[in-house]
C-alpha cells in the first residue's frame, strides 16, 4: 500500500489509506510479530484491507461545510454543517481503534446546522467524527486535550 500508520510500531495502529489504496480498491498489509521470551515459533496470516467506495472523502466540499470549533479542544467543540440541502444528518465520534464513543442523529436539518459536543469525560488524544450527511460520509480529525 502507499498509504500512512499512525505509528508502525503500536499493535493498534491506525492506517490510512493512499491514492493508490483507493484507486485499487485494496489493499495488501502485513503485519510482523515477534515472539516474546516465553514463547516460541511462529504463524503467518493475510489481512485484505477494502476501501469502501461509499465513504466519501471530498476534502473540498468537506473543508468548506463542515466546520469543528475548537480543535483541539478541553471540554466542548462545536459541529456547524452548512448545505443547501435539507436531509437527515448524524454524527459520531470514534477512538482510534474505532469504538464509538458518542453519537446523534437528527431526523430533518435546516440548510445550516450547529451543534454543541461535549468530550470533558473522554482522555486526551485523537478521535475521528463521523458526519452522515445527504448518504455519503465525511470524516474529520478531532483532537481532545
Amino acid at each position: 500500500g502507499d498509504g500512512i500508520f499512525s505509528d508502525a510500531n503500536m499493535l493498534n495502529a491506525v492506517y490510512t489509506p493512499g491514492e493508490n489504496d483507493i484507486l485499487n480498491g485494496s489493499v495488501e498489509l502485513t503485519l510482523e510479530v515477534f515472539a516474546s521470551v516465553v514463547c516460541e515459533g511462529e504463524d503467518t496470516d493475510m489481512l485484505v484491507l477494502t476501501v469502501d467506495n461509499c465513504t466519501v472523502l471530498d476534502e473540498q466540499w468537506q473543508s468548506s461545510q463542515i466546520k469543528i470549533s475548537p480543535n483541539p479542544a478541553a471540554t466542548t467543540f462545536t459541529l456547524e454543517v452548512n448545505s443547501a440541502l435539507r436531509s437527515s444528518i448524524g454524527w459520531e465520534l470514534i477512538d482510534a481503534q474505532g469504538k464509538q464513543l458518542l453519537e446523534s442523529r437528527a431526523k430533518e436539518r435546516k440548510s445550516n446546522w450547529k451543534t454543541n459536543i461535549n468530550v470533558s469525560d473522554l482522555d486526551a488524544g485523537t478521535y475521528f467524527l463521523k458526519v452522515y450527511l445527504d448518504g455519503k460520509m465525511y470524516i474529520e480529525k478531532v483532537v481532545v486535550q
